[in-house]
Order: C-alpha cells, then structure tokens, then sequence
C-alpha cells in the first residue's frame, strides 16, 4: 500500500509540473521514490527542463528525504551542450540539499536527471530554477521523460 501510494503522489506531482500549476503550487520543485522497490542500483529519474525569456542558466539542487544507508548515496545532474554539473546530497534524511549547481546554455531544452550508488529506495526533493544573468526566474516548464 505504502508503495502505491508514494507512486501516487509522485504522479500527482508531475501531473502538476507538466500543466503548468506547479509554480503556484509547488514553486520549481518535485521528487518523489527513485527506485520504489529498491532492488535497481541503477535507477535514473530524468526530465527535461524548457527554459525561456532570456535565460542565462539552468541551477538546480537535490534534498535526500531517506533515512541514511552507508553506500547509498544520492546525486543530482543538469546537463546541456556538452556542460554537464553534478551535485550530491551527502547526508540522507536532513534538513538541507546538497550544494547548488548550475549550468549555462541559453534559452531551450536541459536535461536532469536524479541518480544514485547502490540498490534501496530514495525519497527526494529536486529544484530547477531558469534564470537570466541578473539571476532572476526566467520561463520555466518541465517535462518527465523516466521515472524508476
């Protein structure tokens, strides 16, 4: 039941992330269980992120929701144009993300991906963030393309 119920919500979240209300509701955030069943070392999470409007950057972050397991540890990328940026959440199940990143490439398409080290369940929460040189919000719409 718990495992349907995290998918759940889950696809609620990227329901709202792709029509649109996701800035009123939930900002430019969303997550959800990578690897529900726990069994898929390798399990990626991937959308992609559509930037307008004078975008200079793409900046993103991951929070680790999960209790901690030793060698199991959470990672975040945003990649465009042959720039790729990696952050990690290195402590699992407190109150901050891992550091922020980011990567240039203009107004258009970048891609991030949410990944892990070893088999086991991860909750997680990801940020992506279109800004401009001044770093103000800039158009912002995302696209799930793989959830594991």
């Amino acid at each position: 039941m718990k495992k349907l119920r995290s998918k759940v919500i889950l696809k609620t979240l990227f329901i709202l992330a792709l029509s649109g209300y996701a800035e009123l509701i939930i900002a430019h955030n969303g997550g959800g269980v990578l690897d529900p069943n726990g069994n898929n070392a390798g399990a990626t999470d991937m959308a992609i992120v559509s930037c307008s409007g004078g975008t200079a950057y793409l900046e993103g972050t991951i929070k680790d929701q999960s209790r901690p397991v030793p060698g199991l540890i959470l990672s975040y990328h945003i990649y465009r144009d042959m720039r790729m940026a990696t952050t990690t959440d290195s402590v699992a199940g407190d109150a901050y993300a891992g550091p922020t990143i980011q990567v240039a490439g203009g107004d258009g398409n970048f891609f991030i991906s949410a990944t892990k080290t070893a088999a086991g369940p991860r909750l997680f929460e990801a940020t992506w963030h279109c800004k401009d040189a001044a770093g103000n919000h800039t158009g912002t719409d995302i696209t799930v393309v793989q959830v594991q």
